[in-house]
């Protein structure tokens, strides 16, 4: 049964190792995410205004009769204000204490007029006829989780006391009283007893501080398990990156070393320091063999930190002739296809692509090169380059050999990551060269889809995206 997997590009892979949000990139994620709400309400107002005008009648004679042009200013305010907050709010990707505060103080903002947009929807909706009062609750929610207990509880209180103003002031006779419902009773009934009233303001209040009791007792605990998990990574973050550091250096160390080793042991082969008796020169051979497969591992080791470093992301992207660049790949890895006696079916299109030269050769070579060492002898790996009509490139490596069974498909791009079969057809694997592919493919905006067939073959495509220059 042949198995699909695809690997799309994007920024958390890139990210490696990935690393939680700060305190800070929460707080302004937050605000962005409070504006994208508002407009949510700006557009639930403006369509209550709509019905209030466009079906004004027949809602009365039900007993309903919206305030069409109160819901339209409060619509036009909140708009007015989400369009400020936007341009004032801090950037998405800041961090550090300064945006940390000028992401508190732009919730701040944003809820203190909110609070006063909802004493107005209040007044003119109902404040004891509906269930408006409710948004006070959700208020408190949010409260709870922008901010510390502290300021929280402000928001709390505030939000109670602005009710509790409302429905004084109609009951004072200060502010004219309105009801969504023509009908209503209830306002008139609690109005007629003052201890009734009161008993109804108490519970008000109380009601919303046990909810912002609850809340805020449920996301600082939350929030102090996300600072220690924060904590926790910073920390195994930076003893990763001592480590690759370390790898690194003892990598550049053993370079030189191993070349060496290599270069002598070919002398020894080639007879330049005399005749070699049989039982050396196995040893020799065993040499030479292991220094050139620890060379090729350190050098993709290499090769895939440069890849990860900031100087590789920042490489200028330039037009690249991928249908020329294939021929020099293929060219390049046939004294490879020879020895095992596999046959090249190509069929290459012109296509031109954005990326980095070097960084592309990398990837094309490390999938052909998988296709060729994990096909069976004298089998037919198949290469096509082809441009669509939109102007993205594809290119499909197929193979016919051992192929890769339906659970390991979404491992095989991990670092030092083989499956058993592999290991038995190719013990000399080093297991980075799809991480490698994997890095070039999402440093250049690629997909990579793989369809696999254990005991027939696998396929990888790579689908690059429409170049950004234009062609002369």
């Amino acid at each position: 049964m042949c198995a699909e997997f695809v690997l799309r590009p994007s920024i958390q892979q890139c990210e490696l190792p990935q690393r939680t949000r700060s305190s800070s990139q929460a707080l302004v994620a937050d605000v962005f995410w409070l504006i994208r709400l508002r407009w949510m309400v700006v557009s639930t107002f403006l369509v209550a205004a709509a019905a209030g005008w466009l079906g004004g009648d027949a809602l009365k004679a039900g007993g309903i009769d919206l305030p069409a042009r109160s819901f339209l200013l409060v619509a036009g305010i909140l708009a007015v204000a989400n369009v400020i907050f936007s341009l004032q709010a801090p950037r998405e990707s800041g961090k550090g204490p300064e945006a940390h505060r000028a992401a508190g103080k732009s919730l701040l903002r944003q809820v203190a007029v909110d609070l006063v947009m909802l004493a107005v929807a209040v007044n003119r909706v109902g404040s004891v006829d509906t269930l408006i009062c409710a948004v006070y609750l959700f208020h408190n929610a949010l409260a709870c989780i922008f901010f510390r207990n502290t300021v929280s509880f402000g928001v709390a209180v505030a939000g109670s006391l602005s009710y509790v103003a409302i429905v004084l002031l109609e009951f004072g006779g200060w502010i004219g009283p309105h009801s969504v419902f023509t009908r209503a009773t209830f306002r008139q009934a609690l109005f007629s007893e003052p201890l009734v009233l009161g008993a109804w303001l108490v519970s008000f209040v109380a009601v919303s501080l046990t909810m912002w009791y609850l809340v805020s007792t449920l996301a600082g605990r939350l929030r102090q398990r996300d600072e220690q998990l924060e904590q926790a990574n910073r920390a195994l973050v930076g003893m990763t990156e001592e480590r690759e550091r370390h790898m690194l250096h003892v990598t550049h160390e053993l370079k030189a070393p191993f070349a060496a080793i290599q270069a002598n042991a070919q002398l020894l082969q080639k007879g330049y320091c005399g005749e070699l008796t049989p039982e050396a020169r196995a040893v020799v051979d065993k040499i030479s063999v292991r220094c050139q497969h620890l060379s090729g591992q350190i050098k993709e080791m290499l090769q895939l930190a440069n890849l990860r470093s900031a100087m590789a992301a920042e490489a200028p992207h330039v037009p690249v002739d991928l249908a020329e660049l294939s021929r020099r790949v293929i060219d390049a890895l046939s004294t490879a296809a020879t020895a095992r006696a596999i046959r090249f079916n190509v069929s290459i299109s012109p296509a031109r692509v954005d990326g980095v030269p070097e960084h592309l050769h990398m990837l094309l070579s490390n999938i052909l090169s998988n296709a060729i060492v994990y096909s069976y002898e004298g089998a037919e790996v198949s290469y096509a380059c082809s441009t669509d009509d939109d102007g993205a490139v594809r290119i499909a490596v197929s193979d016919r050999g051992i192929g890769i069974s339906e659970e390991h498909l979404a491992r095989i791009f991990d670092e030092y990551f083989r499956t058993n079969a592999a290991a038995q057809h190719n013990r000399l694997s080093t297991g980075l060269g799809l991480a490698i592919a994997r890095q070039v493919a999402e440093t250049h905006g690629a997909t990579i889809r793989v369809a696999s067939e254990p005991g027939r073959g696998t396929t990888f495509t790579l689908e690059f995206p429409r170049p950004s220059f234009r062609e002369r």
